[in-house]
């Protein structure tokens, strides 16, 4: 296909308009968030994370598994 993304934000936004994710603000949010826990050892900002990993991102990663998942099955 020839895509040659230079950062995740790049990956992200070159995979939405590729539509093989959707909601693009709340994956924006995801890496902003990632970002942010590499670079703080925070308790309070590391709770608030792991809840929006339950409640948001993991939601998204489920998502985009489904999406994939039947190119990959073999049955």
């Amino acid at each position: 296909m020839g895509y040659n993304p230079k950062s995740p934000r790049d990956t992200l936004k070159q995979a939405l308009q590729m539509e093989l994710i959707t909601e693009g603000h709340a994956w924006l949010n995801a890496l902003d968030k990632r970002n942010l826990t590499t670079h703080t050892y925070d308790e309070a900002t590391s709770k608030e994370v792991a809840k929006l990993i339950q409640e948001q991102f993991a939601p998204l990663l489920q998502k985009l598994y489904l999406h994939f998942k039947p190119l990959y099955d073999t049955n």
